[in-house]
């Protein structure tokens, strides 16, 4: 089942494989550059003279349920994106579109093309946007690998999730059920189902379920687990049942042997309070 422990830093490391969650130690966040050309090119673009990047809203997007009032992406923002890449002709150079996983950039801080600092820029949660990006703001007149020089390149981008500037470790709750009697406080001894799923899956990455039945029995206010889970659990009554959202700032999983698990994301954790003592 899931052993949540903290580290000094609170930044928790969890390994996922085969289903099954468990304690790895703490590690950074990998390191990221620009959208990467891929090998699958098998016909090139050329220079078409864009001007300006062009951004298309396909899809407009909205604030996260949990944070209702969170702006739209700004410099500075962590965003979590699927993304495809493709020249003028309509090949494709590069995507991560369609195996489940997110590609994490923050604005403004040079990770990416210049076209994708500003393109993405008032992007909401959902949203989906066509961007077109002149090659001065792409690859330049080098390109890069097998991106020729001078190219305009074109992209469909949308948004999974995000966490805003300064708000790495802040994590939101939402009480899907309030349940009954008195609230738990810190220092009791809590017994929880919970089901765990990354930003922009419905699937359930790991659960009581999945685990055969096991249930999560902690004590609150310990350290023994992800301190975010462990303060959510603050406040619930017995039958209630509460979802955190915690970004990848409080809790990172590392897949093994589990397609589609994004090593940095937003997670989502929704508890089940079966006991309290």
């Amino acid at each position: 089942m899931v052993e949540f422990h903290c580290s000094m830093n609170r930044l928790l490391t969890l390994t996922v494989a085969f289903s099954t969650l468990f304690v790895a130690g703490c590690s950074k966040s990998p390191e990221k550059t620009s959208p990467p050309a891929g090998a699958t090119t098998t016909t090139t673009g050329s220079a078409q003279g864009l001007k300006e990047i062009i951004k298309e809203d396909l899809v407009v997007g909205k604030p996260s349920e949990f944070v209702p009032k969170m702006a739209p992406a700004s410099l500075g923002d962590r965003l979590y994106v699927r993304y495809k890449g493709y020249f003028i002709n309509g090949a494709t150079f590069d995507r991560n579109d369609s195996d489940g996983n997110v590609y994490a950039v923050t604005l403004g801080n040079a990770e990416v093309i210049k076209g994708w600092d500003e393109g993405l820029i008032g992007m909401q949660i959902g949203g989906k946007r066509k961007l077109s990006v002149p090659w001065i703001k792409g690859y330049g007149e080098a390109g890069d690998r097998n991106i020729p020089a001078k190219t305009d390149l074109f992209f469909d981008v949308e948004l999974v999730d995000m966490v805003k500037y300064k708000m790495e470790k802040t994590y939101d709750i939402i009480d899907r059920v309030k349940g009954t009697g008195r609230e738990v406080k810190r220092g009791d001894t809590v017994t929880v189902d919970y089901e765990m799923r990354a930003a922009g899956q419905s699937r359930i990455i790991d659960s009581t379920k999945i685990q055969g039945g096991k249930t999560m029995t902690f004590q609150v206010g310990t350290d023994e687990m992800i301190i975010a889970v462990e303060d959510a659990c603050v406040g619930m009554k017995l039958g209630g049942v509460r979802e955190a959202r915690l970004p990848a700032g409080l809790c990172r999983v590392q897949a093994q042997g589990l397609a589609g698990v994004p090593s940095e994301t937003v997670w989502y954790v929704k508890l089940k309070l079966l006991a309290v003592k």
